[in-house]
């Protein structure tokens, strides 16, 4: 068993689809008795919860969209794979090298993370995407900076720097373009979870947001494509120490009844912890 199995929505370790399986000794059992990851040896059991992110954005516009209770593949105790759930075509994040793995965190009202250790760790998809001055993109996502870097480096993005939301010693989180800083936001500070925003559009109207902290707006950011959406950072823009919950890539920016009821998805899901 090496490869991911796709089962009904919501499976239950009692699901026939099992058959007669034990879970391991030690395997993660989320809430209400649903078998993650590792529950059934090296092979995925993907499991859903009621709430999924997707549904709360217009599909046509969802590029990738990967939640942490959702399509993970465990190989040797780390995350080898986390599955694209873009009704579209999937661009699933991955990572071949044992030791540039995350593996996954602390729990969120009963729902594990995705951990990136800062120093090495990374999952890589092969998702390009255009210059915001041919098709916006925009992102939204729930995560936590565990610790600050010493510098600069990429939480969510490309392996070129285009279209960027990085870490920054500084000012904890910062909205770049081929490195161009283009919005800074100092709600990101290390420690808190929060859901963010990051809007490019090659207008003044792009921005970055985490939890109630708007950055600042007013310089485009649309002067170059994005190749080879990352998380966790990349080679070439640096390793980001940071917990992942749910992360949503669009080629639009959506509209604010779907932003509000996604920020209300967040805290039905994971409670009051997650800033919005």
């Amino acid at each position: 068993m090496g490869e991911a199995w796709s089962p009904p929505r919501v499976p239950d370790i009692s699901d026939p689809a099992f058959g007669s399986a034990v879970p391991n000794p030690g395997a993660v059992i989320a809430p209400s008795g649903i078998a993650t990851a590792e529950a059934f040896g090296t092979a995925v059991v993907s499991v859903s919860s009621v709430i999924e992110f997707v549904d709360y954005f217009t599909a046509a516009n969802i590029l990738q969209a990967v939640q942490s209770d959702i399509g993970i593949t465990i190989t040797g105790g780390k995350v080898s794979l986390w599955a694209d759930q873009t009704p579209n075509t999937p661009h699933d994040f991955s990572q071949a090298t044992a030791g540039a793995r995350p593996v996954m965190g602390s729990s969120v009202n009963g729902f594990a993370s995705v951990l990136f250790d800062g120093v090495d760790d990374f999952l890589s998809s092969t998702l390009d995407t255009p210059a915001p001055l041919t098709t916006t993109t925009f992102m939204w996502a729930v995560y936590r900076i565990v610790s600050a870097p010493a510098g600069n480096v990429s939480m969510f993005g490309g392996t070129n720097f285009g279209q960027t939301v990085n870490s920054d010693v500084l000012r904890n989180s910062v909205l770049y373009n081929n490195v161009v800083a283009v919005s800074s936001n100092s709600g990101s500070a290390a420690g808190g979870w929060g859901r963010m925003e990051g809007r490019f559009s090659n207008t003044v109207n792009d921005y970055l947001k985490f939890g109630a902290n708007a950055g600042t707006t007013g310089t485009a950011c649309g002067n170059g494509a994005s190749t080879g959406r990352c998380i966790g950072g990349n080679t070439t823009s640096g390793y980001a120490n940071i917990e992942v919950l749910a992360y949503v890539l669009l080629d639009a920016v959506p509209s604010a009844p779907q932003l509000a009821a996604a920020s209300a998805a967040v805290t039905a899901k994971y409670g009051g912890t997650v800033a919005i």
